[in-house]
């Protein structure tokens, strides 16, 4: 399996979880099986229950129901002064730099492109235990994994980060680390050239691949 490589920005990542109020991003498209409904319930939950003090912006724009499902459900929670749509954002660097946690709920998620771009800005990823974002995220150690469709399972989640700040933070680091190495642009081409090396390789007898070797270095 090779994933697709990201064009990372390389600027120096700030701490996480430094202040009192947790900053949390969804990013996406507004879509019933990217669950942005499941967000807004976690931190309903881990407000009014855990009394966090969290804010919750949801990046994006798409079903014009879903997206007013998602606008009325904030409204009956209440949650108007701790949740924004952004709408539609091309460059999402300056938000994800002013986050501390990435969201991603989706139901159904195959390469997580959202999900590394996150990671390597340094966030926090908590993720949905689902398709793809599995290989992506390892629980407990580049990222923290629940159960889809568990809204308070992942405000318990949120409310063990507020309580174990140090520990999310190192699983933040490792995240980053993990995203730069494993999804950078030079690392993919070089896995590319090797499966067409061993594809060359396998085609010419043993014998004749010294010549070979030696008519692609000329």
């Amino acid at each position: 399996m090779i994933y697709n490589g990201v064009e990372f920005d390389r600027r120096i990542r700030k701490p996480i979880l430094l202040s009192d109020r947790m900053e949390l991003v969804i990013v996406g498209i507004l879509s019933r099986l990217k669950r942005q409904d499941e967000a807004i319930r976690a931190v309903a939950i881990a407000r009014s229950q855990m009394g966090l003090n969290l804010r919750l912006r949801i990046v994006g724009d798409g079903e014009r129901d879903y997206t007013r499902r998602l606008e009325n459900l904030v409204r009956e929670f209440g949650l108007e002064d701790c949740v924004e749509f952004t709408g539609f954002v091309k460059n999402t660097r300056e938000l994800l730099a002013d986050s501390d946690i990435a969201l991603i709920c989706s139901s159904r998620e195959a390469f997580g492109r959202v999900t590394v771009e996150a990671m390597s800005s340094g966030l926090l990823v908590i993720a949905s235990r689902s398709g793809g974002t599995g290989e992506i995220v390892k629980d407990q150690v580049t990222g923290i994994l629940y159960e889809v469709g568990d809204a308070m399972g992942l405000a318990q989640i949120l409310e063990w980060v507020s309580r174990h700040r140090a520990a999310a933070r190192r699983i933040s680091k490792k995240g980053c680390a993990y995203s730069l190495d494993a999804f950078s642009m030079d690392r993919v081409a070089d896995e590319v050239i090797d499966v067409y090396q061993e594809c060359i390789d396998s085609e010419i007898p043993v014998a004749d691949r010294r010549n070979s070797y030696s008519t692609q270095l000329a």
